[in-house]
This record gives structure tokens, sequence and C-alpha cells, in this order.
């Protein structure tokens, strides 16, 4: 039990540690593009880096996940003050759909998805 409880440790880990790799040259590769301000790109990949970071049950990324959380929803509060994003339709017996993950996927440009 506990080499199964080491393995899976270390597996996630590891997947951590890719999912962030990934995540974060896409971040700055994003700001590359739009330097002076945080577009919709940044903004979904500031959420989704939160939730990696959240996904780690021994809570060592807890601040870094709780400021990458705070940087996307200020940005996501500006761009839709600004007119961007919107409402991805759905059917709405999709139990399986994300509200929160579709609000920032809406501040994606549809070329991007």
């Amino acid at each position: 039990m506990n080499l199964f409880y080491t393995s899976n440790t270390l597996l996630g880990c590891k997947l951590l540690t890719r999912d962030r790799m990934y995540l974060d040259k896409a971040r700055g590769i994003a700001e590359l593009r739009t330097p002076s301000h945080d577009d919709g790109p940044i903004a979904r990949i500031c959420w989704k880096t939160a939730v990696v970071l959240e996904a780690n049950t021994y809570g060592i990324y807890k601040s870094e996940a709780r400021e990458f959380r705070n940087r996307a929803e200020v940005a996501k509060q500006k761009l839709l003050a600004a007119g961007e994003g919107g409402i991805i339709p759905f059917v709405e017996d999709d139990a399986d759909r994300d509200e929160e993950e579709d609000s920032y996927d809406a501040l994606v440009p549809l070329f991007y998805r």
C-alpha cells in the first residue's frame, strides 16, 4: 500500500511539473503577443494554472494559485467591461459543463480554440 501511495505521489508531482511547464510556456508566448496588458488567452492560462496548482493535495502552491486566480479574475472583469468575451451556448441538460471554465473559454478568440 505504501509503495502504491509513493508511486502515485511521484506520478502526480511529475504530471504537475509537466502541466505547469506547458502552461508557463504558453503564458510566456501569450505575454509576448500582448506585453502591455492581460488579454483573453493570458486570463485563461492564468486561470488554468491556478486550477492545476490547486490540484496539489499538499497545498504547497496555495498562495501562488491564489495569485494566478486573482490575476485571471481581474483580467476577465476588465475584458468583460470592455465588451470582449461572452457566453458559450450549450445544451441545458449537459451536466458535465463547467460554467467557470466556459467563462474563461469565451475570452479566447475562436481561432485559438
